[in-house]
C-alpha cells in the first residue's frame, strides 16, 4: 500500500484532533480537510498499515513518534519536487506565501504539481 499526499494531511488532521482532545465523525471530518468519506476511510486504512496512527477504544490516534519521523525525514523523498519550469502545482515551502524569509527563493518556484 502506497500512500498519497493526502494522508499525511489527515494524519496531521488526528494529531491536531488528539492534541485538542476531540473525536470527529468521518462526515465531520471528511468536511473539514474537503475529502469524501470514504477518502478518509481508504486513506486512514493506508496510514494503520504504515503504523502512523493506531485505532484504540473505536476511535483513531496519532502515533506522535511515526508520525514526527515521517514528517521529518519520509515525506521529502516520498513526494518529491520536480523542477518543471512553469506550470501549476502547490508551491513549496521555498515559495509558500505564509512562510517568508530573507533567503531568495529559486526561479522558477518550485513546486508538486497538480494533475488535472
Amino acid at each position: 500500500m502506497v500512500l498519497k499526499p493526502q494522508d499525511t494531511l489527515l494524519a496531521l488532521k488526528y494529531w491536531s484532533m488528539k492534541d485538542q482532545g476531540l473525536r470527529l465523525s468521518v462526515r465531520e471530518l471528511a468536511g473539514s480537510i474537503k475529502v469524501s468519506g470514504g477518502e478518509i476511510s481508504k486513506s486512514t486504512r493506508r496510514l494503520i498499515a504504515a503504523h502512523l496512527v493506531v485505532e484504540r477504544d473505536g476511535s483513531v490516534h496519532a502515533e506522535t513518534s511515526g508520525l514526527c519521523e515521517w514528517l521529518c525525514y519520509g515525506v521529502r523523498y516520498a513526494y518529491p519536487v520536480d523542477k518543471i519550469g512553469f506550470g501549476r502545482g502547490l508551491p513549496t515551502a521555498w515559495n509558500c506565501p505564509r512562510v517568508k524569509t530573507d533567503i531568495r527563493p529559486p526561479e522558477p518556484p518550485f513546486v508538486w504539481s497538480v494533475s488535472g
